[in-house]
């Protein structure tokens, strides 16, 4: 699947495929915190489980952004580090207030997510593709069999 990811998020765009992700957690979110029984939880828990690049693409955005030079290498590996820091606290201090707000009721948690994900939603929106995606790929452009997308990807450091 992240093969198929990396294309889309080349031709369409990181940031699309970032909202198009926050959009699918929304969807999951608000189904299963209206859920009346398992098939709609259960689809509510599918859905997103189809767009699961967040991850993926941000460390590919971060990547991308962190720009070229002799320090992009560290500017890089700093802001990947503070991403992996925030998905830990997060995986932390997300069952801690779920748990809270299951407290108050078993939906609650599954409204909190929702109120954050529209939170991220629009956030996304504030959120610039990278320079170098101005120059990317469209769909007009593309095809799969031409000799620039058939050569082998080059590794770092090799001209």
């Amino acid at each position: 699947m992240t093969p198929l990811v990396g294309w889309f998020s080349d031709v369409y765009g990181k940031v699309i495929c970032l909202r198009i992700s926050s959009l699918s957690a929304l969807t999951g979110f608000l189904l299963v915190s209206t859920a009346d029984g398992p098939i709609q939880y259960i689809v509510g828990r599918i859905i997103p489980s189809f767009f699961k690049c967040g991850m993926v693409v941000s460390q590919a955005y971060i990547s991308v952004q962190s720009g070229e030079g002799e320090s992009s290498s560290v500017k890089t590996t700093s802001a990947l580090g503070m991403l992996y820091a925030l998905v830990n606290v997060a995986f932390v201090v997300g069952p801690i207030i779920g748990g809270l707000l299951a407290k108050i009721s078993l939906t609650a948690p599954w409204i909190a997510a929702a109120l954050s994900s529209t939170l991220n939603i629009i956030l996304l929106f504030v959120l610039r593709e990278p320079h170098s995606m101005k120059s990317a790929l469209s769909i007009e452009k593309f095809d799969p069999g031409s000799e620039e997308n058939t050569k082998p990807l080059r590794r770092a450091g090799e001209p």
